[in-house]
């Protein structure tokens, strides 16, 4: 399925938002208000969440091209192609963010970023960059 793009979050057809954990509002890019979505990501975002059990805070989801972030790379990344989430837990305490990160590769993520210092997670859903699953601290 082609990925879905809104220019705003606010122009989601609420009827028609098939993720009931994550709200449009806080998947969008934080410099634009975009939102792209690539639907497979999405639904094992989704399914991570139901199998977690647990409240799941996304840090990030999309980010524009323009994204500070985005363009200071040599290349956009996963974010500004919709499939790549940083989750963070309600709890950081390391039983919680083991077991989110179970059910992340349960469903299938295929790559895994932790900030060294803040603990934060990055993880891919896409075979664009990753050659398999892998781990990485940055």
């Amino acid at each position: 399925m082609s990925p879905l793009f809104w220019t705003h979050y606010n122009q989601v057809v609420p009827a028609e938002w098939r993720w009931r954990h994550f709200g449009p509002k806080e998947l969008a890019c934080s410099h634009c208000n975009a939102l792209l979505v690539d639907v497979d990501a999405m639904d094992r975002l989704e399914a991570a969440r139901v199998l977690y059990g647990a409240r799941i805070r996304v840090v990030s989801f999309y980010r524009c091209k323009k994204h500070p972030i985005e363009a200071a790379k040599s290349a956009p990344g996963s974010h500004s192609r919709g499939t790549a989430v940083d989750p963070y837990p309600d709890s950081l305490h390391p039983l919680e963010v083991a077991n989110m990160e179970d059910a992340f590769f349960a469903v299938g993520v295929l790559g895994r970023g932790k900030g060294i210092r803040d603990g934060v997670l990055h993880l891919h859903f896409d075979w664009d960059t990753l050659l398999g699953k892998r781990s990485w601290g940055y």
